[in-house]
């Protein structure tokens, strides 16, 4: 676990999954950003950094695998990773359950407030 594992706040999140797409794609994730012409390719069993305006964003191995096998439909990689560093930040297991929990009261945040 990397020492300084932060987890994004609502806001942070939003503007990032604005600006983030992600695409899966046969043994790539092909990351784009919107207000650039220019999409990027991630090998999916490696991890990747994103150097966005707001910080330094790793997205770990275990956040891809989550992503792809579960939770590509409903969420962006950056929600999935963002649960996984929240589960960290607070010494709780890395469960598929506590992540499905942390996306959905994270969905809840974005939503109503």
């Amino acid at each position: 676990m990397a020492k300084n594992t932060k987890a994004l706040t609502k806001d942070e999140l939003e503007f990032l999954d604005s600006k983030y797409k992600f695409e899966l794609i046969d043994k790539y994730i092909i990351v784009s950003c919107s207000g650039f012409d220019r999409k990027v390719l991630h090998e999916i069993d490696k991890p990747f950094s994103l150097n966005t305006s707001i910080k330094k964003l790793t997205i770990t191995k275990e956040a891809i695998d989550f992503w792809i096998y579960k939770f590509k439909d409903k969420y962006s990689l950056i929600d999935v990773q963002n649960a996984i560093n929240s589960l960290i930040v607070t010494y709780q297991d890395i469960t598929l359950p506590e992540i499905e929990l942390v996306l959905h009261r994270q969905n809840l945040l974005v939503k109503t407030i």
